[in-house]
């Protein structure tokens, strides 16, 4: 098994014991923690698939198409000669840790629509990195206020191993929703899983409500069958519900994922 395999494994591990658990309580305001995740106040841990494509400034390029009025491309020159602004952010992570006030130097993606013209049809993006990574966000997420292609993080260029030479940073989301090294977004005309969605993980991904892993299907809803002569309608009761309050406790097995980290 390759190093890449072997983290998929042990993320989708790691997938199954977050199903068990019960969604936490929403808290949204500034500052706040989401439910089941931990402050890491020194250095920005490193996650994602092993393999860290070093891409030179000057090599770098942004392809832009799929439900788009043309193909489009754009390289770091033109990208910086856009609007930049520089963002605070608190970052989350979905194995439980969250790095309060990072800060990022890039431009915001609703400045890219100066620069070409979505199809109506357009509902969804898939953003594209040089490590084969993907992620699908629905254009909302995507052109929202606090979301950045960035090249710059703290007060530096953005760190091959942090993504550069340019990484998506949507900050509302869990952070498997921000790919590094990106090179590609596809616009469409329809909703499409990217790597860790089609491997179970929540389509979104709100930290806020826990949205780690897809929802299972289950036949706990009420169920109403037809009703006959000989068999009388009846309800099914849902199941019970669990209560709101988090079980997540980074902190037990914390250390087991400092190993990850560069």
């Amino acid at each position: 098994m390759t190093p890449r395999e072997k983290r998929i494994a042990a993320m989708q591990r790691r997938l199954e014991q977050f199903r068990a658990l019960p969604r936490g309580e929403a808290n949204a305001e500034p500052g706040a923690l989401p439910p089941g995740q931990s402050w890491v106040h020194k250095g920005f841990p490193v996650l994602d698939l092993g393999e860290h494509p070093e891409i030179e400034a000057d090599d770098w390029r942004l392809m832009i198409d799929g439900q788009v009025l043309a193909p489009f491309e754009l390289d770091l020159t033109a990208l910086m000669a856009l609007h930049s602004i520089s963002l605070e952010v608190d970052i989350h992570c979905v194995t439980a840790w969250s790095v309060p006030g990072a800060q990022w130097l890039g431009v915001p993606t609703e400045a890219l629509k100066s620069q070409f013209t979505l199809l109506p049809e357009a509902t969804h993006v898939m953003v594209y990195g040089a490590d084969g990574y993907c992620a699908n966000l629905s254009l909302e997420d995507f052109f929202a206020q606090d979301c950045l292609l960035a090249y710059g993080l703290n007060g530096d260029a953005l760190s091959v191993s942090h993504g550069g030479p340019v990484r998506l940073v949507v900050p509302h989301l869990y952070f498997w929703k921000s790919p590094k090294w990106i090179t590609r977004l596809e616009f469409m005309s329809a909703d499409r899983p990217g790597f860790w969605e089609q491997r179970g993980y929540h389509n979104r991904g709100n930290p806020w409500c826990e949205e780690r892993s897809a929802p299972r299907v289950t036949h706990s809803e009420t169920v109403k069958p037809e009703s006959t002569a000989e068999s009388p309608s009846v309800e099914t009761p849902a199941a019970e519900k669990i209560p709101a309050r988090s079980r997540f406790q980074p902190p037990l097995w914390w250390d087991k994922f400092k190993a990850w980290f560069a």
